[in-house]
């Protein structure tokens, strides 16, 4: 199970549409990274912080993506 997530993250680290923060949409989820981050986030936006938001609270993202569909299989 643990290799199949760091092979994951790994896909969606190294993927090329990574688009700037600036163009993300502020009404949906997004998946961000930045260069020192170990991993990608699940992000935010905080219209009332002004700022982007993870798991880790308020961040600083500089790139992002959206998120994948959901899987179709019900399993």
């Amino acid at each position: 199970e643990i290799g199949r997530i760091d092979t994951a993250i790994t896909a969606i680290r190294d993927a090329d549409d990574w688009r700037p923060i600036e163009t993300a949409p502020k009404d949906e989820l997004v998946i961000g990274w930045r260069h020192d981050w170990e991993f990608p986030d699940v992000l935010e936006w905080d219209e009332v912080g002004a700022m982007w938001c993870g798991a880790g609270g308020g961040t600083s993202p500089t790139h992002w993506r959206p998120l994948p569909e959901p899987p179709k299989d019900k399993a």
